[in-house]
């Protein structure tokens, strides 16, 4: 029954198999309080992101902080970087400017990644995002507090 409910629970996030995380640990949702870098995002839902935003031509400014090292212009998604921050954790986030946030997981938990500095993702983490691209990106929207 374990190795069956194993099976079914693997087969159930295809294909999306490179984020699998037992449901046990949170699930492919979840996964990223246990697990980052290349355990769950490798970029590898750049090209379905790139789709969604051609089929979201409301979703503007588009704010980007994504692991990837294809350039984003390659896939035609034109973006902003999400403003980055130095290495002291004492200050407090940086307030986003309205629009539209496609964040890799690794961003968005703040995972150092090739020793660079680190787009600042902290007001994010509070925050539900609207869709999600595969179990890697996130997508959220900032409101104009002026409405």
């Amino acid at each position: 029954i374990l190795v069956g409910a194993g099976v079914v629970s693997s087969l159930s996030v295809f294909p999306y198999s490179h984020s699998y995380i037992n449901l046990v640990a949170g699930g492919p949702v979840g996964g990223k309080q246990h697990l980052l870098d290349s355990n769950i995002d490798w970029g590898e839902d750049l090209l379905e992101l790139s789709q969604w935003v051609e089929a979201n031509p409301n979703a503007r400014p588009l704010h980007t902080a994504l692991t990837s090292l294809i350039p984003l212009a390659s896939v035609n998604i034109h973006s902003q970087s999400v403003p980055r921050r130095d290495e002291d954790s004492e200050a407090p986030p940086i307030a986003l400017k309205p629009g539209w946030y496609a964040v890799s997981v690794n961003q968005l938990m703040g995972y150092r990644i090739f020793g660079l500095d680190r787009p600042d993702c902290r007001a994010l983490q509070t925050m539900d995002p609207v869709h999600r691209i595969g179990y890697s990106i996130y997508i959220y929207e900032i409101a104009d507090s002026t409405e």
